[in-house]
Parts: C-alpha cells; structure tokens; sequence
C-alpha cells in the first residue's frame, strides 16, 4: 500500500484501487434537522460542520465512508447535545453548543484520521404556533407594563391632588386673593403634569400644561 499525499486533494492508491480525499470538508445539516429539546419543543436547526483528513489511511481503511459517517454522527450528536438544553439555552448558548459538539465529534472521528475543526449552529426556528404564542405572550407582557404604569401615574396624580386640598383647607385665607389662587393652580398643575409624565391638565381660565 502506498500513500501519496498532494497538497489537495490527498490520494491513497491500493494495488489498482484509487480513491481520492479530500484534506478540507464542510458540508450543511440541511432539510431542517427536527430536535425535540429537554423541555419538550421541536426545533428546526440548520448547522455547518468543518472537517479535514489528517491521516488518508485510517480514512480509508478504518471506516467505509468517513464523510458519510461524519454526517451521520454530526446529526446524531447535535440531536443528542440539543436535548440536554431547553429552549432558552439553546437560543442564548449557541457557541457554547458548538464547542461542546466539536469536541465531541474530534474524540469519535479520531480513529478514522478525521480532524473536526469547527460546528457552527447557523440557525434555530421555532414551530410557527409557538412563535405565535411567543409574540402574544410578549404583546400580552407589554400591556400588563403599560396598565401599571398608568395605574402609578394615576396614583401620585392622585396624592397631589390631595395634598393640594390639604394645603387649601389649612390656608384658607389665600383663597381670598385671585390672584394668589391661580398661581396656586398653576403650580398645583406643574406638580402633577411631572408627577404623571404626558399628563395634559385644562383648568379653569384657559391654562393647560403638559409635561413630557
């Protein structure tokens, strides 16, 4: 058996039997590879693996197919890696994934003279119902922000009101003057447009204050 290594392709002949291999490899997990992860949602992943052949010989002899069986064991440890994680980590922890699939499959490819030197996890898509609950959930989320903040605003709106009518009963004589008293309104107004932010006050006379 004789080896005979080019720059690339590498090329191992036996007696009358050529085979060709190639020193650099990457192929796609296509069609959506489908995984159910630990929190019991289907997936679709889309994902690239980079491989090299660092010994022809054991590429050859050791495995029948070494790039389908790559393949082969790429989807089987991805589905494997994806179903220890749930949704959120596998979303969130993409690069951590990869590494830990790249390390995995080096240690089972070694023996055939396979190098693995990067995965990458290219994409992850939700079922279109989940996206959709997702999308609601967060509308949903928004809303429920929104009631509480009108609700606050509605609330120290409220207690400057009522500290104002303390302030008159206390003072009644400033009632007395006109003049004082729409100063007195004015101010009153001020507080509570900063109170409630985008809180527009019409009183009497013609004063409108807003404050954003």
């Amino acid at each position: 058996m004789r080896v005979h290594k080019g720059c690339r392709p590498q090329v191992l002949t036996h007696d009358s039997v050529t085979v060709a291999v190639d020193g650099v490899i990457y192929f796609s997990i296509k069609d959506a590879l489908r995984v159910l992860t630990r929190d019991s949602v289907t997936v679709a992943v889309d994902g690239v693996i980079y491989f090299s052949v660092k010994n022809t010989v054991n590429a050859v002899t050791q495995i029948q197919n070494f790039s389908h069986s790559t393949r082969l064991l790429a989807a089987t440890t991805l589905r494997n890696v994806l179903g220890t994680r749930n949704l959120a980590e596998i979303l969130s922890e993409r690069e951590s994934i990869s590494a830990t699939m790249q390390s995995s499959l080096d240690d089972a490819t070694d023996p055939w003279g396979v190098k693995v030197e990067r995965v990458e996890i290219k994409d992850v898509r939700l079922p279109v119902q989940l996206q959709r609950a997702m999308a609601a959930e967060a509308e949903a989320a928004r809303e429920a922000r929104a009631k509480v903040i009108a609700a606050e605003g509605e609330q120290r709106a409220s207690r400057a009101l009522k500290e104002a009518a303390e302030v008159i009963n206390e003072s009644p004589a400033a009632l007395q003057d006109g003049d004082s008293l729409q100063e007195y309104f004015i101010a009153l107004m001020l507080k509570v447009s900063q109170e409630v932010r985008g809180t527009s006050l019409l009183a009497l006379g013609g004063v409108s204050i807003m404050y954003e």
